[in-house]
């Protein structure tokens, strides 16, 4: 496959994911960084192969990782975690990404951009824990923290939104389209049980109390070190709203016995679970059409939480 477009060409071996993608070459990370912040001139850059789909990553030195946007669109998630992770992450247990310094835009790239503390650990996708049981509760532990921090005190329409902290029956059209693409791709999973399941979470009742929510709780985006879960990441979809899709957390990642753990530690009624599933088949559908020929990791992904929600489901 071809590289990615950059602003001094290609990137080898690059794969292109969006088609309004803008890679940002090193060159052009480099002369941002040392334009901006020359205290960093010397310290060596380093690009990182990361699954992340809306952000390039780069390592600066041992302590710092610059998080360039991938498309215009990735510029309000930065955005995001720039305005809200320094107060949010005192109320929580584990360590989130701390931002360093605000970059803007230069020569080679047009939208903003933001350094952040460098967080050791490897994603839990590629370096499953073996105590699932732990893993689960460290995470409850995160995420009910989360749902219990203070809420932002602006005006609700300057609170922090995105489409999966709302209801589920609003990505309807996103929805069929994915299916209809896995069907275009010959998928051997029962796509018409999954529309049925799809048609029942949508039809129950969401949750009323709006909460802090991550909403893109995956694998890719929890760090575990020594077999633990050490830190969370990727706070661009960080939302106030309905907190159901961040109780569908482990899907995918652990085994049924852990995932009921994880509920339990959760204390999530089965209205709440229930729309929780549908949530994870909608990403797992829309996530499998739209990658499937750029980014294997996670079609094979969306492709295991299908096929989990609908073993769940039984019938």
């Amino acid at each position: 496959m071809g590289g990615g477009p950059t602003a001094t060409g290609f990137v080898d071996d690059e794969p292109v994911l969006h088609a309004d993608e803008l890679v940002a070459a090193p060159e052009v990370v480099r002369r941002l960084v040392d334009a901006q912040f020359p205290r960093w001139h010397d310290l060596p850059l380093t690009r990182l192969h990361s699954a992340g789909s809306a952000h390039v990553l780069y390592r600066l030195g041992p302590d710092l990782v610059v998080r360039m946007p991938r498309r215009s669109s990735s510029v309000t998630t930065i955005a995001a975690e720039l305005a809200w992770l320094p107060t949010l992450a005192p109320h929580l247990p584990l360590p989130v990404p701390e931002p360093v310094e605000r970059g803007v835009p230069g020569p080679g790239f047009p939208w903003p951009w933001a350094v952040y503390r460098w967080l050791p650990g490897q994603d839990a996708w590629t370096n499953p824990v073996r105590d699932e049981d732990r893993l689960v509760r460290d995470l409850a532990e995160f995420v009910r923290a989360l749902w219990d921090a203070p809420l932002p005190e602006v005006p609700v329409h300057r609170r922090p939104g995105w489409f999966r902290a709302g209801d589920l029956s609003a990505v309807d059209d996103l929805v069929q389209r994915g299916l209809a693409g896995c069907r275009r791709r010959g998928l051997p999973d029962d796509l018409d049980r999954a529309a049925r399941l799809w048609d029942e979470a949508c039809a129950l009742p969401a949750q009323q109390q709006d909460r802090w929510v991550h909403t893109d709780l995956i694998p890719f985006n929890l760090l575990v070190t020594d077999d633990r879960l050490s830190a969370v990441v990727d706070f661009g979809g960080l939302s106030v709203g309905d907190p159901t899709i961040d109780a569908g957390a482990v899907w995918a990642m652990v085994s049924p016995a852990a995932r009921e753990t994880y509920r339990r530690e959760l204390g999530v009624d089965d209205v709440t679970w229930l729309r929780a599933r549908g949530w994870i088949l909608a990403l797992a559908v829309d996530g499998i059409s739209y990658y499937w020929d750029t980014h294997p990791a996670f079609v094979e992904y969306g492709r295991r939480r299908l096929a989990e929600v609908l073993a769940d489901a039984g019938g």
